[in-house]
């Protein structure tokens, strides 16, 4: 393996990568877990390749080669966007993590709060209610 097709490979993870956590953010922004869903094996094999050409790049000898120049800018052009996405999904994700656990909150809250019942009509006609029973114990399941 030499620089240039590494760089030029890394290149290529990188664009595939940032484009990826794109999505990744429009589809959590739209609501859309189904759709985060199927990402996840393509972000994970995508960052893995990252992490591996990452890698072999800091192997090879960083002596300049013919051409390799304009792939480097292209390289590091990449990288900013590339870091740019990981903190627009970073932040998307972490959203996503504080309204799912106020909606778990608030659903558990309105499990536990007392709850008025309608039973029946009065001697008066007027609308009878007799408090409810607490509800027995819920259990929540969470799944990463």
């Amino acid at each position: 393996m030499n620089q240039q097709s590494t760089l030029g490979d890394l290149l290529n993870i990188s664009a595939r990568l940032t484009v990826c956590l794109d999505r990744e953010v429009e589809l959590l922004r739209g609501f859309k877990p189904a759709e985060v869903r199927k990402l996840q094996q393509d972000k994970t094999l995508l960052a893995d390749s990252y992490r591996a050409l990452v890698a072999a790049m800091k192997g090879l000898n960083s002596g300049p080669e013919p051409d390799s120049e304009a792939l480097r800018q292209n390289l590091r052009e990449a990288t900013g966007q590339l870091r740019a996405s990981v903190g627009d999904n970073l932040r998307a994700l972490k959203a996503m993590r504080n309204v799912s656990e106020r909606v778990m909150r608030s659903v558990v809250n309105a499990l536990e709060e007392p709850r008025m019942e309608l039973a029946g009509y009065n001697r008066r006609g007027a609308i009878k209610r007799n408090r409810r029973s607490s509800i027995g114990p819920v259990t929540l399941h969470q799944r990463a």
